[in-house]
């Protein structure tokens, strides 16, 4: 049951954080996008569930790891960096197609360490509160 809840948090923290990177990039700052939000829509849908396959490679759902402290804030980290470079390796293949903004990918990859972190943080102080409750 706790994987569910995890992979179901990571995945809407991953939407909100390439959400988050989207208006923070594109309606923010000034700035002119030659790729409207319906394409950075297709994008983000293909790659938050790539991104959640890339967590369970790097153990983020194994429950031997889970609420192990500080290493599990290690692995997400992890996790993130090589989704981002798999990211920058995509573009390079099709960017005669679509170019995928670089400071989007860089807020997208900070605000998903952050939000990912954060939820995982809250749901382990949720689990310890439950643990003392019996």
């Amino acid at each position: 049951m706790i994987t569910a809840l995890l992979v179901v948090s990571d995945g809407l923290m991953l939407g909100l954080a390439f959400a988050l990177a989207y208006v923070m990039r594109f309606q923010w700052l000034p700035y002119f996008a030659p790729y409207t939000l319906g394409e950075y829509v297709l994008l983000v849908g293909a790659v938050v569930p790539a991104w959640l396959i890339l967590f369970a490679i790097f153990r983020l759902y194994d429950p031997q790891y889970l609420f192990g402290g500080i290493q599990e804030f290690a692995r997400v980290l992890n996790a993130v960096v090589f989704g981002t470079l798999w990211l920058i390796v995509f573009g390079f293949f099709v960017h005669d197609r679509f170019t995928i903004s670089r400071g989007w990918l860089l807020l997208a990859s900070v605000l998903s360490f952050v939000l990912v972190s954060l939820a995982r943080l809250g749901l382990r102080w949720a689990v310890y509160a439950l643990r003392r409750r019996g």
